[in-house]
């Protein structure tokens, strides 16, 4: 795994970082709605995108659901695009709503 800001990306274009993402044979981990948008648009067949809907997450949680969700899906995401939105809610609402 590698953040935007890790390889000079933080202030990138979403299409900036898609274009580097199929460069390098990546998957695109995001929080944001509009890289599925601009792959749809695009007609793109990569990178595959996996979106987090789950707001609040502090980094050990955030890698943890990465590591685990990633490896039950590899096969499908290096197939090509995947769009993946993981959970709806944030954290209180789903706590809430048990």
């Amino acid at each position: 795994m590698v953040h935007t800001h890790e390889i000079g990306l933080a202030a990138a274009s979403d299409k900036v970082i898609l274009l580097r993402a199929k460069a390098e044979d990546r998957v695109v981990v995001t929080l944001d709605a509009d890289f599925h948008q601009l792959l749809a648009t695009t007609s793109a067949q990569q990178p595959s995108v996996v979106r987090i809907r789950i707001e609040g997450l502090n980094h050990e949680v955030m890698t943890a659901l990465l590591q685990r969700e990633l490896t039950i899906r590899e096969p499908m995401l290096k197939a090509g695009v995947s769009h993946f939105n993981y959970g709806t809610r944030s954290p209180a609402a789903q706590t809430a709503a048990a």
